[in-house]
């Protein structure tokens, strides 16, 4: 065998698939080489401006005064404070100040630090569902304000004073300006104050004025006109509260009852002057009371007037209160009690000696109030009783009669004396006071509510 060596040919056909084989290969690898150019050696600085462009550039540059500053001229570069993050939110049912100021994310420590400055000035065991805060945070997590709201006039502030936080309650202003209603009674008497007050306090301080110098178990009737200047208080605009009552004027087909608050002091200190009078200097409060019913719930608010009998048997006089049984029963004046339990046909009988020889009697009654015995002191306004149907009635009733000077009078007499008057020196101020409410007064408009004006 001869020792050269075989040499084997390829065919052409071979080699073009040899070729195309690598082909996409190759294109990869330029493909690569390619975006490697542009990444890392193309210079991709931007193009000089355009004149148009440093048109626009010059017009951008045009300060307040409308001078334009040149090309290329340049300024100090302005520093703006670092941000101040704001947050807000309110306290929820079983929610304390610290653990909200934690749910936002404040450092706890910064957080107690925050809530034992306010805890100078507000005891947080005072706290409530839905008082809100407001907290701001400097750029390095301390806190620069926290404003704690309890309400429009009830606000805590702590603020950063250096490195310390200081805290106090903030002032706020009350502006305190007159408002005026009025509206004809209709229905239910109270029903009625509430409805044209629209606020419960200010019916209520209405109904303490009225039952004053009126039964208003008895003498309230459909028709009367009622008007009312009362005081509004708003905090920056806003509706805050009503205040006291300065001015009523009741209309009524029985009694008609005009009053006006007057200050008798500057409002600096409490003046014993100081309170509600009648036109002609009297004051409102007189030493007997009207009625000796005080009524609530339903019948308060709904029921009909009541309207009591003056009788006379056996000698003496008294009126009958057709009553529900459970009705509160009050002494219509400071007293004493000369007897209390149970005596005949009067049933549980409650009887009060007053100053000046008048003594008052409250018969029927289904109980005593709580610790009401014989010789024990007791109040104007202050209940004594409710009433019943014990002894001799057909019905739960409240049988009231007052003896002067050992005879029986008519307890729907007149009004009785007042408790005090206007002091001379003060005359001529409580006219100026009174002639100004009136004027008020007359200008408040009535709303019926059976025609809404």
């Amino acid at each position: 065998m001869s020792d050269r060596p075989i040499y084997i040919r390829q065919r052409s056909g071979d080699r073009s698939r040899a070729l195309s084989a690598r082909l996409p290969a190759v294109l990869l690898v330029c493909a690569l080489l390619v975006v490697n150019y542009f990444v890392f050696f193309q210079d991709r600085s931007a193009p000089p401006p355009s004149l148009l462009d440093l048109e626009l550039q010059q017009q951008n540059d045009t300060d307040t005064d409308g001078a334009a500053y040149e090309y290329g001229e340049t300024d100090e570069p302005t520093v703006f404070p670092p941000a101040v993050q704001v947050f807000a939110g309110e306290l929820g049912p079983g929610d304390r100040l610290l653990d909200a100021l934690d749910r936002i994310g404040l450092d706890h420590q910064e957080s107690r630090r925050a809530v034992a400055a306010l805890d100078k000035v507000f005891d947080f065991r005072r706290a409530r569902p839905g008082d809100r805060f407001e907290l701001e945070v400097d750029p390095a997590g301390r806190v620069e304000r926290l404003e704690f709201v309890r309400s429009q006039v009830e606000i805590y502030v702590a603020a950063r004073d250096g490195n310390e936080l200081s805290a106090e309650r903030r002032e706020v202003k009350i502006e305190i300006a007159p408002a005026g209603f009025g509206c004809i009674i209709r229905g239910g008497y109270r029903a009625s104050l509430t409805g044209c007050a629209h606020d419960a306090g200010i019916a209520a301080q209405i109904d303490t004025l009225m039952a004053q110098v009126i039964d208003t178990a008895t003498e309230i009737r459909n028709g009367d006109e009622l008007r009312v200047v009362v005081e509004k208080h708003e905090v920056d605009g806003e509706f805050l509260r009503y205040g006291r009552v300065l001015a009523l004027d009741y209309r009524g087909k029985h009694r008609s009852i005009a009053t006006y608050y007057f200050e008798a002091s500057d409002g600096a200190e409490e003046d014993e002057s100081s309170g509600y009078y009648l036109a002609d200097g009297s004051s409102h409060e007189r030493r007997f009371l009207p009625s000796p019913i005080r009524l609530t719930g339903e019948r308060a608010y709904n029921g009909p007037p009541l309207r009591p009998q003056l009788h006379s048997y056996r000698r003496h006089k008294g009126i009958n209160y057709p009553v529900t049984k459970g009705a509160a029963v009050v002494s219509v004046a400071d007293g004493r009690v000369e007897f209390a339990g149970p005596r005949g046909s009067s049933g549980t009988l409650v009887t009060i000696s007053h100053q000046g020889g008048t003594t008052t009697y409250y018969a029927h009654l289904a109980r005593l109030a709580s610790g009401l015995r014989r010789a024990r002191t007791v109040e104007r306004g202050e209940i004594i009783g409710f009433s019943g149907d014990t002894g001799r009635t057909p019905e739960p009733r409240l049988h009231f009669a007052k003896k002067l000077g050992g005879e029986f009078i008519n307890p729907l007499g007149q009004m009785s004396e007042a408790r005090r008057l206007i002091p001379d020196d003060l005359r001529e101020r409580f006219d100026d006071v009174r002639s100004h409410l009136d004027s008020l007064l007359s200008s408040v408009p009535v709303v019926d509510p059976e025609v809404g004006a």
